[in-house]
């Protein structure tokens, strides 16, 4: 590995990010194996710190605690995506790749034999293959690097979905169905049939109008796929309101909710976070084309729906 002694390859655990963490200072690049940070704001908080601040704060064991220059790149592996990666939806910190879990034992074999792992005198190996990617970052023109530019990836999207599922659920479940293949989502239902219990694929397709109880039910459900608490519907119905959405009785106890157009919706929630990579190019063609043979078209809506913060509540929006 690159950088010998000035690597650190550790885990999440309390003595490497909050107390008795020298294994991470003063490193060039530090990988945490099998990482974890689900429910831990401190550890999230720290990981932020070690990311972006100039300086990292050290503390040894039996030592005054002391700050040295941080000049460390994170990288985190894990088999658990969800869990993985302090990041929710506009985080710019992570970036996260999906690796291929479909490579076979010879594909792999072959890649370790081009890079030299076994060799630079193997058959297929690669010569001088760790000179050549040095000099070729070398080259690198980094004059126009930004840093605080999102890079322009799709890839662990879902894993921000669900980490944002902890803080504000409804926001994270309108993205999520915004995101849904033909903007449906799915949930499973148990149904009596002939004396036996069949379960069923209970589809829930964007629309005008549809009942509040079956929206509610797939909220609940995707809710707890991402391990967040579920709200309660009375507190759902004013959350919906800051996306101009409506919750209309007729008659007795049974509740509609009156939904905008997708692509108005999708504005709202650029709006909401100031982040425009919500959906890929391709899903926003499908967004778009809602109901084409209506001859609907997607209004500029912008600029009325600008958030001062999270209390205000944008005019709804009608396509």
């Amino acid at each position: 590995m690159l950088g010998g002694r000035r690597n650190a390859n550790t885990t999440t655990s309390a003595k490497d990010t909050k107390s008795f963490n020298t294994a991470v200072g003063s490193k060039l690049l530090v990988v945490f194996d099998e990482a974890t940070f689900s429910g831990d704001r401190e550890q999230s908080d720290f990981m932020k710190k070690l990311v972006t601040e100039p300086f990292v704060r050290i503390e040894p064991k039996g030592i005054d605690a002391y700050e040295v220059a941080n000049y460390a790149r994170c990288f985190i592996t894990s088999n658990n995506m969800e869990s993985s990666t302090p990041a929710d939806i506009g985080a710019r910190r992570w970036l996260i790749i999906e690796c291929r879990n479909n490579l076979d034992q010879r594909e792999l074999a072959a890649l370790a034999t081009a890079i030299g792992n076994n060799g630079d005198d193997k058959p297929g190996a690669i010569k001088h293959f760790a000179n050549g990617v040095k000099h070729h970052l070398q080259q690198v023109d980094l004059a126009d690097f930004n840093p605080q530019l999102l890079p322009d990836q799709d890839t662990g999207m879902q894993t921000k979905i669900h980490n944002h599922y902890k803080q504000d659920p409804v926001y994270a479940f309108l993205v999520e169905w915004l995101r849904s293949p033909g903007l449906t989502l799915h949930r499973s239902v148990v149904e009596k049939w002939d004396d036996e219990y069949v379960e069923q694929d209970k589809p829930l397709t964007w629309d005008d109008e549809l009942l509040f109880a079956d929206v509610y039910a797939v909220f609940s459900e995707m809710s707890k796929e991402a391990h967040a608490r579920v709200i309660g519907k009375n507190r759902i119905g004013i959350e919906l309101e800051r996306f101009g959405i409506e919750l209309v009785s007729k008659g007795g106890n049974i509740r509609y909710m009156k939904l905008p157009g997708p692509m108005a919706m999708l504005v709202v929630l650029r709006a909401a976070s100031r982040f425009d990579k919500l959906v890929s190019p391709e899903q926003e063609l499908v967004i778009k084309r809602w109901r084409d043979e209506q001859s609907v078209v997607a209004v500029e809506i912008a600029e009325r729906v600008r958030f001062a913060n999270r209390s205000d509540l944008p005019t709804r929006v009608t396509m």
